[in-house]
């Protein structure tokens, strides 16, 4: 969801969305944006005092379990604090190199 309007403009019209361990409430500020997968159970606060403007879209993965998207996210995360805090290029270029043969290997045909 894209949000068009800033929060001091409106009351209520609050996203709740509800994780896997807790309710999270997202009130962003204009051109802020939050994703969330299209699973998720969420819901929108009514608006009680002036107009909220956003966007929202659909985005489809091209690797359909969410165990192994969660996989590719962690790779790539470790990834990115190796290459900040390490000088070992050929691990790095190495590791780089297991996800995008798993990206290939679980992508959708």
């Amino acid at each position: 969801m894209l949000f068009f309007s800033d929060p001091d403009l409106y009351d209520g019209g609050d996203l709740m969305i509800r994780g896997e361990f807790a309710r999270h409430r997202v009130k962003l500020p204009a051109g802020h944006l939050v994703l969330y997968s299209a699973r998720t159970l969420h819901q929108v606060t009514a608006v009680t005092r002036g107009t909220r403007y956003e966007a929202f879209f659909w985005v489809q993965s091209l690797i359909r379990e969410d165990s192994r998207r969660a996989l590719l996210l962690e790779l790539d995360e470790t990834i990115q604090q190796l290459v900040t805090a390490s000088s070992d290029d050929a691990a790095i270029v190495r590791l780089t190199g297991i996800y995008h043969n798993l990206l290939r290997e679980w992508a959708i045909a």
